[in-house]
């Protein structure tokens, strides 16, 4: 966890609802690559055990994906 980048750490203390959209994408780019990281966050809290259940399956950036709006959708 040492050498892992501040946006990991900050999730471990702001909490799911606190981080935007984009950070919960880096964050699962992160921590699919980071077993230390995802160790540590899926014992943090409930909210976090899920997220990154989703993580795991690849829905959660699917998901994000999604959520946004493309251009040219209009």
């Amino acid at each position: 966890m040492k050498n892992c980048p501040s946006l990991a750490k900050l999730a471990l203390y702001k909490g799911e609802k606190q981080l935007s959209v984009g950070q919960k994408r880096w964050i699962a780019g992160h921590v699919k690559k980071c077993l230390v990281c995802m160790k540590r966050l899926t014992r943090v809290e409930a909210g976090f055990k899920q997220l990154f259940r989703e993580i795991l399956k690849g829905t959660v950036i699917d998901n994000l994906q999604k959520s946004q709006p493309k251009p040219g959708d209009n």
